[in-house]
């Protein structure tokens, strides 16, 4: 199983959000694919970084800040 090419296991196209891609939608997408984390990239294609559920999930508890025992 190991020995199986990438390209047999590898998501193409790659799905992927804009530096401008509003969060929810990005949420969506976790949701919908079940990945991970997706890459964000600009209009050229190139890579800028990275928005994990665990990014997602620092951006709602924090911003604005979530009073957890309120």
């Amino acid at each position: 199983r190991l020995l199986q090419p990438v390209t047999s296991v590898m998501w193409s196209p790659v799905p992927s959000a804009a530096p401008a891609t509003d969060l929810r939608r990005v949420a969506a997408l976790l949701l919908h694919t079940g990945l991970p984390g997706v890459p964000v990239a600009d209009d050229s294609g190139e890579v800028l970084g990275f928005v994990s559920r665990t990014d997602l999930l620092r951006a709602l508890a924090t911003d604005p800040p979530l009073d957890l025992w309120g």
